[in-house]
């Protein structure tokens, strides 16, 4: 899956995108207007404390409370981008490909073990040659803790998505939004409808095909909704959630990833990514409740100005969850490891060319794969097939993958 928000707005009570004009200056003019109003806030703090009578000081304590949540927002700068703009395509040289690599371990739930990443290089390899036409190698790969990796993601630069993450750990969802943002989603596929809905009614048990979006758009909003609610009853082996407080199975975070500097190419993760957001979302994760497998996004400081995260979770789970969308298909640990490796040469479809995704087009790469039955979708895959479909899908640039531009940049 490749992602990118929808333009996001400023942080302004206005709706309308401003001219770059107006978005530079506004960017300029609030952090001192946020400064000052700290300064202020915190001199009125003061005082509640020091300057006034002891005996005002109980009394006061709820204003006091107050105080201190809108101060803690003074913590936080958000920097909000002007505008969101093409990646360009990725330029390829003629020989062999060479891709950073980071293992990124959440320690509660299970990883692959060294021969397991291994393997999965191996079929990524095998696959990005015969798949995409591209050989590629691997510099060593470097193993982090997920909260080590995340770390230097400048907080800024992630506050500003956090308006289109829902917290539904916490509270409902919003369905008139939800179903909004797949509208957008539907109007913006290069598949044709017919293709795309097809693919879905499989997945879902829609015994008659329709083709009309109203309708698609409820229907993928409860799948997403209904889904999640089950996905978010996994236990881990700690018995524990498996998508626990923390903010690592939002897609947008990992989005985030690409505002760091020094990121990897390709980042391998036992982490289960699974959310719902007001923005990017796409059929076949709504399909799932919202799970993942990986995705493409930007990345500031990326040679080809983008990374992948491919995440191994739903090859290791045997979670009934996640078996009933295998459909019962399990896999012994080198299996799940292939598997695995093979579904992350579509992202790697995604950075070198920007394919978008051919649904139903099974002989493709880069046609998602049926929920999450993986053997199903490598049987199938057959590259001459795909390449004599001339799917508009597979045209490079089909996707065209977006970054966030800041007034910063601008200035460069």
């Amino acid at each position: 899956m490749q992602f990118a928000p929808n333009s996001p707005r400023q942080g302004t009570a206005k709706t309308q995108l401003l001219t770059p004009a107006e978005s530079v200056a506004l960017v300029d003019k609030q952090e001192p207007v946020m400064v000052d109003l700290c300064r202020q806030g915190a001199r009125l703090q003061r005082q509640i404390f020091g300057d006034w009578a002891p005996s005002l000081r109980i009394r006061l304590l709820g204003l006091l409370l107050a105080m201190s949540a809108l101060l803690a927002g003074c913590a936080e700068r958000v920097v909000f981008p002007l505008s969101m703009v093409p990646v360009p395509l990725s330029k390829l040289n003629d020989g062999v490909i060479t891709l950073s690599v980071a293992h990124v371990v959440n320690p509660r739930l299970e990883q692959f073990s060294a021969a397991q990443i291994a393997a999965f290089l191996d079929a990524l390899r095998a696959a990005s040659k015969t798949q995409l036409g591209r050989e590629i190698e691997f510099e060593p790969v470097e193993t982090f803790s997920i909260a080590d990796y995340f770390n230097p993601v400048p907080a800024s630069k992630h506050a500003w998505r956090k308006k289109y993450i829902v917290d539904f750990k916490k509270g409902g969802v919003d369905r008139q939004k939800l179903e909004s943002a797949y509208e957008l989603a539907i109007n913006e596929q290069v598949a044709p409808l017919k293709d795309w809905a097809e693919f879905a009614a499989r997945e879902i048990g829609l015994l008659k095909v329709d083709t009309d979006p109203s309708e698609w758009k409820r229907r993928l909003a409860k799948s997403h909704i209904d889904g999640l609610a089950l996905l978010a009853k996994m236990k881990a082996a700690d018995g524990k959630p498996v998508i626990d407080d923390s903010p690592y199975n939002e897609q947008l975070f990992w989005h985030a990833l690409g505002e760091r500097a020094q990121v990897h190419d390709l980042i391998i993760t036992n982490q289960l990514v699974a959310s719902v957001e007001y923005s990017g979302v796409d059929i076949h994760p709504a399909l799932r409740g919202g799970l993942t497998n990986g995705t493409t996004s930007f990345a500031r400081d990326a040679p080809f100005g983008l990374l992948t995260w491919w995440s191994t979770f739903a090859f290791t789970s045997n979670d009934p969850v996640i078996v009933s969308m295998r459909r019962g298909e399990t896999y012994d640990p080198l299996e799940a490891a292939r598997l695995a490796g093979t579904g992350a040469a579509h992202e790697l479809g995604h950075m070198f060319f920007q394919y978008g995704h051919p649904f139903g087009l099974s002989a493709c790469v880069m046609s998602p794969s049926p929920m999450l039955r993986f053997r199903e979708w490598v049987e199938k895959l057959d590259p001459a097939a795909c390449r004599a479909a001339q799917h508009p899908a597979m045209k490079p640039g089909a996707a065209q993958i977006r970054r966030p531009v800041y007034a910063a940049d601008t200035k460069r």
